[in-house]
């Protein structure tokens, strides 16, 4: 980690400015390799390890564990992991922004994977650099321009030079207006394409602004569209390009999903909804047409029949990562309360995919949770203590999800010595008969009014098994006779228990409950 003006180390500095040249630095401004870095306690030296993609702390803001001193990431003290080079411990920068040790060309065409395969990657850029990613969508653009009126270029060339060998003339204005279209078409399209994009962006800010909280502005969104244009490039193909079109706008529909949920950390279904402008508008306009066309074919023609999909969503899956993350930092425990795991890169809306309710309509302490997961970390922290549970807790609601690992211990390493794993999400065995105790059932409650079919469980060794609600109450006697096993009290039906009413071991043995 050095400094930006003069290149000087900043590792071990009690203070916040550079030594050489004075300016003021935070170590949250860096990409950092994961558990490559410690943050040191500045009250007692108490080292804690960067986990998150950016090589961040998670959460950035607690209480010191030693001296119970209140802390922030920013005002730490930083130094390379043991036994970690300097030079292992920084992310290398987004390629269409880093100019030092690559060309041009190759930046170009790793940002174009990025913006194919890998959307997500484009949360590194840090704060918003919208100009320089306008300039990366009009060279995809360009690149599809120039390949795809090259080889007519070249047909038309030849067949000048054959009519000009055989006698023909008058040739001169032909070749003069088609290579003036071609260079407008070249130089146009890119244009346009960019300006339609950035349009499109400032639509989807608006939506997102209306909708909720984003992490950054405008600037944010734009980059995500821009670079999310990679898949664009597929039309390039000469001659087949344009049947690739449909393809192409769906590919930059998902993708742009994926980045806008990492990027300006919202909800999925908030990226989901805004990323489907585009898709939806150019499906709606051939929808159109069609539909016009028929109309004038046959006025006897009927109404057509529209679906609208979203992507899967697999149950649990950050709900595990977060978990075992938890873990990792305080000693296999899980959290007091389910909603700390917002700290832990869980979305609101990981809360609710049995039931699919939006956020905002499910509180919990008086606060939805949209709201929760974009307030301050000072902030969720008095709603978690205003929501806490009794001591003997057994079971407690958050959302669909209830939490049923009190008491049981939770390992965040693969095997003794092994590196730390957080943010490893397990595995999902579907109808899977394998045993082993709960820590956690996705299930709606009683009330809900959509129901789930099928119930998500998951076990210590990272394992989720899915099977159909109606084989939960044989299941729920088998897990019961586990925790008698393990001296754990009897679990109720998941579906009684409420996010107002966390199950209790006296509570349970009061009713006479049992396995």
């Amino acid at each position: 980690m050095r400094c930006k003006s003069c290149d000087y180390p900043l590792w071990n500095l009690p203070g916040r400015s550079c030594p050489e040249c004075g300016a003021g630095f935070k170590p949250s401004e860096y990409e950092l390799q994961p558990n490559t870095v410690k943050f040191c306690c500045p009250g007692c030296g108490q080292a804690y390890y960067g986990t998150d993609e950016r090589g961040h702390l998670v959460p950035p803001a607690f209480d010191c564990v030693n001296c119970g001193r209140a802390v922030e990431m920013d005002e730490m003290i930083v130094q390379p992991a043991d036994g970690v080079s300097e030079a292992d411990t920084m992310q290398r920068p987004f390629p269409w922004l880093d100019k030092k040790g690559r060309g041009r060309t190759a930046r170009y065409w790793q940002t174009v994977g990025i913006g194919m395969g890998a959307p997500g990657e484009i949360e590194r850029i840090g704060e918003p650099k919208p100009w320089r990613s306008v300039a990366f969508a009009a060279y995809v653009f360009a690149t599809v321009g120039i390949v795809s009126v090259l080889p007519f270029l070249l047909i038309f060339g030849v067949s000048f030079v054959s009519a000009a060998g055989s006698g023909g003339g008058g040739g001169g204005a032909a070749v003069v207006s088609t290579l003036g279209f071609s260079l407008a078409f070249i130089v146009g399209v890119p244009l346009l394409c960019a300006c339609g994009i950035a349009l499109v962006a400032l639509l989807q800010h608006g939506v997102l602004k209306l909708t909720g909280p984003t992490r950054y502005p405008l600037g944010g969104t734009v980059e995500t569209a821009m670079y999310c244009a990679s898949p664009n490039i597929v039309c390039a193909i000469p001659c087949f390009g344009v049947y690739f079109v449909p393809l192409t706008v769906l590919w930059s529909w998902v993708t742009q999903a994926i980045a806008l949920r990492k990027r300006q950390g919202v909800a999925t279904w908030r990226a989901v909804l805004v990323s489907s402008f585009p898709t939806l508008g150019v499906y709606g306009s051939v929808g159109g047409l069609i539909a016009w066309v028929t109309l004038g074919i046959s006025l006897s023609s009927g109404p057509g029949i529209s679906t609208v999909g979203g992507p899967f969503v697999v149950q649990g899956a950050a709900i595990d990562a977060a978990l075992r993350s938890y873990a990792f930092t305080n000693n296999g425990a899980g959290p007091a309360h389910g909603l700390e795991l917002i700290d832990y890169a869980v979305q609101p809306d990981d809360f609710l995919t049995a039931s699919g309710r939006p956020p905002r309509q499910v509180s919990i302490a008086g606060t939805d949770f949209d709201t929760f997961a974009s307030s301050r970390p000072s902030v969720r922290r008095s709603v978690v203590a205003n929501a806490s549970l009794p001591g003997d807790v057994i079971a407690h609601r958050v959302g669909d999800v209830v939490f049923t690992y009190h008491g049981i211990a939770i390992p965040s390493r693969a095997s003794p010595g092994a590196a730390p794993p957080p943010g490893t999400p397990g595995t999902m065995v579907s109808g899977s008969d394998a045993d082993g105790l709960w820590l956690y059932v996705i299930v709606c409650e009683q009330s809900v009014a959509i129901q789930s079919t099928v119930v998500t469980v998951s076990t210590p060794d990272a394992t989720r098994i899915d099977f159909p609600e109606t084989d939960l109450s044989t299941r729920l006697a088998n897990q019961n006779t586990l925790r008698q096993q393990a001296g754990l009290a009897p679990l109720p039906d998941p579906r009684i228990v409420t996010q107002a009413t966390p199950v209790t071991e006296s509570a349970v043995n009061g009713a006479g409950y049992r396995p």
